[in-house]
């Protein structure tokens, strides 16, 4: 099983192909929760139903590199003003045209005491305003330099004005209206359907979607198995090899991120000391939980980020590789030969395999990992109100998703958190400094010196590089999902043989 934390909550996904008597294809979607709205939430799963209904002005291509979403194009004119060329002829599913109006209206919304507190806007909180120069040209203004905004938009779904207008955000919600393929006609806690929108620039292969409130991988799978699914989404990794033998598709994608054990080295010794945090690492077997537990599907990190990451340190090897005779020698050096107690925070449940093996690891060296199981509603409170001061550790990756940039959850473990729980300040002060250059090749450069300064200082105990599985029957095509994302337009459903 995929192990993210850039999530507060596990969400679940599968399609499932109906063949009813009509014409009509018809393909659903299970789903933990009913359809999230762009601004209410821009952690990974959500992004995953956001393409169904809306678009941002950029997307995400299968290089991890921004690609045209509603612009076609962008450029610079200067570091502080980004001029976007729009896709033409594009309208709302109520017919409102998706214009350089409608994006400065969602910027200026964005930009509003109730955007502030959205995750949107924490993500682009360096736009301070934009401006249509022509119904097909907007131009988006930052107080600094930002060489990183047009991935950074990609959180940024853009909204019809007139209908934004008349019913609020709150009313957008309820009746959400977008660019998007497919356009939500009615609503309950066990379903959302859904219509084709065929003028959708996006104009779906598919006539009707659903999403069907489902949580058990293990079911979606069997189901799967029995013809009842089409295509299902976090498949659990020791069925990948079973499924592909018994001729399903297969795909595993990774996901922008790094799953990790974050310290909270602001309470003081021992895990302050930067030797203790590097012994920790050490400590864990890495390889072994990719090769037993993933069944080598992803890979052991080689830094806090993702190989393929902006900024990363290009082919590194993995970091820290298992070695416990070093972890030992490194706690003795820091004084505690015998080891120590300490507690991490795990979110839901403490009956995580991953989590059991690094307890079982770190005991080895004399480190005795207290797993502490904690509600969402907890543990989102800590995350970003209240922090972790009572805890010593707690899981949650490092998420590069969907900018791509090595810098980007560095932010929230660095001095830079209002509830900072790890504070380097010369490692903080390179970010900033980084992240003010605009030469991508000096930004670039910069990047990852900070990365190389992390693995003598680092913040957190790495675990994997995150991944995403997909299985499907050979009744679906058009199956693309770079990153994970799945591209709803390009699905299709053929008759069986």
């Amino acid at each position: 099983m995929t192990l993210v934390r850039a999530c507060v909550g596990l969400v679940v996904w599968a399609l499932v192909a109906s063949a009813p008597a009509t014409a009509d294809k018809v393909v659903r979607l299970g789903v933990f929760y009913g359809p999230p709205m762009p601004f209410r939430g821009i952690t990974y799963s959500p992004y995953v139903l956001h393409p169904l209904q809306f678009d941002a002005l950029t997307d995400i291509g299968a290089d991890g590199q921004p690609s045209p979403g509603l612009a076609l194009s962008w450029q610079a004119e200067t570091p502080t003003s980004w001029v976007f060329a729009l896709r033409p002829g594009v309208t709302f599913s109520n017919g409102e045209p998706a214009d350089a109006d409608a994006v400065v209206a969602t910027i200026t919304w964005l930009l509003s005491d109730e955007g502030r507190t959205t995750a949107a806007h924490r993500e682009n909180r360096s736009i301070v305003g934009a401006a249509a120069r022509d119904p097909l040209t907007v131009e988006i203004r930052t107080a600094t330099p930002d060489l990183m905004l047009p991935g950074k938009l990609f959180s940024v779904k853009i909204m019809p004005p007139r209908h934004m207008a008349a019913v609020g955000m709150q009313g957008m919600d309820k009746q959400p209206i977008g660019t998007g393929p497919f356009v939500e006609v009615e609503r309950s806690v066990a379903k959302v359907r859904f219509r084709a929108h065929r003028t959708s620039w996006r104009a779906p292969k598919l006539d009707r979607f659903e999403l069907i409130a489902t949580q058990n991988q293990i079911v979606r799978t069997q189901a799967l198995r029995a013809g009842e699914l089409d295509i299902a989404l976090d498949v659990i990794a020791e069925d990948v090899e079973p499924l592909r033998a018994e001729g399903f598709q297969v795909l595993v994608h990774p996901l922008g991120a790094v799953s990790a054990v974050q310290f909270v080295t602001n309470r003081g010794p021992p895990l302050s000391d930067a030797r203790v945090r590097q012994a920790l690492n050490y400590a864990v077997d890495k390889q072994s939980m990719v090769d037993r537990i993933f069944y080598g599907l992803t890979k052991a990190p080689s830094q806090f980020a993702p190989g393929y990451a902006f900024g990363a340190i290009p082919d590194a090897p993995p970091a820290f590789p298992y070695d416990p005779a070093k972890a030992k020698a490194l706690l003795a050096e820091a004084g505690y030969p015998d080891g120590f107690e300490m507690t991490v925070i795990v979110l839901g449940t403490t009956g995580n395999i991953v989590y059991e093996q690094m307890a079982a690891d770190l005991a080895r060296v004399g480190v005795k990992a207290t797993l502490k199981a904690i509600p969402p509603a907890e543990y989102t409170s800590r995350l970003f109100v209240e922090g972790f001061k009572d805890d010593d550790a707690f899981d949650y990756g490092y998420i590069v998703f969907p900018v791509m940039d090595s810098l980007a959850p560095l932010r929230l473990h660095s001095c830079l958190n209002r509830v900072a729980w790890h504070c380097n300040r010369e490692i903080t002060d390179a970010m900033v400094a980084a992240d003010a250059i605009f030469d991508r090749a000096a930004r670039r450069a910069a990047t990852e010196a900070i990365m190389r300064r992390l693995l003598d200082d680092p913040p957190g105990l790495l675990v994997n590089e995150t991944f995403r599985v997909f299985a499907a029957t050979p009744r679906i095509t058009g199956l693309e999902a770079p990153f994970g994302l799945l591209r709803y337009d390009k699905l299709d459903l053929v008759e069986a043989p």
